[in-house]
């Protein structure tokens, strides 16, 4: 997520539809309304894995590969990103 977020504006916007300003100002806000890291998935990538979900229609699996996370990983993260919205 770091290559996303520092590297081009295009590739954070190719997966998560948002300029950079505004995925850091939407981290910004969850992180205050709870939005936490865990020891495995930092707090960016829980939410750049909800913007690929809602914005491109993402499934899981690909997901998985591109964020090198379990299934099951994914799904907590995009549940946890949901709940606090």
């Amino acid at each position: 997520m770091s290559s996303m977020r520092y590297g081009h504006w295009a590739r954070i916007f190719d997966v998560t539809r948002l300029h950079k300003d505004q995925f850091e100002s939407l981290l910004r806000w969850l992180q205050r309304e709870g939005l936490t890291e865990s020891h495995n998935v930092t707090a960016d990538e829980k939410l750049g894995i909800f913007m690929a979900i809602i914005a491109k229609n993402e499934d899981y699996r690909m997901l998985r590969e591109l964020f090198q996370h379990s299934l099951r990983t994914i799904q907590r993260a995009f549940h946890e990103v949901l709940h606090l919205i």
